[in-house]
């Protein structure tokens, strides 16, 4: 496995570890949220992002590739800025 794709893998595992604790906060801040309303946020976005990963390191090209990591990147800081 090329050394960008183990690289681009992590960055994309850390960004969705990130987003999925983000997802879940907003989740149970929500006044009539559950518990299971939050453990499948939880689990929808880590399927979502574990698929994710596996493409980054097995299938996608690297321009696909580094422009997903560079968006989840962007969607984080607006994120972090917005709320």
């Amino acid at each position: 496995m090329e050394t960008w794709r183990i690289i681009a893998t992590c960055l994309a595992a850390f960004g969705g570890v990130i987003m999925t604790l983000l997802m879940t906060g907003k989740t149970r801040d929500r006044r009539d949220s559950t518990a299971g309303d939050i453990a499948r946020v939880a689990g929808w976005s880590s399927l979502f992002f574990a698929a994710l990963c596996l493409l980054i390191a097995i299938a996608l090209p690297a321009t696909v590739v580094w422009g997903i990591v560079a968006a989840q990147y962007m969607i984080l800081v607006l994120i972090h800025h917005i709320g």
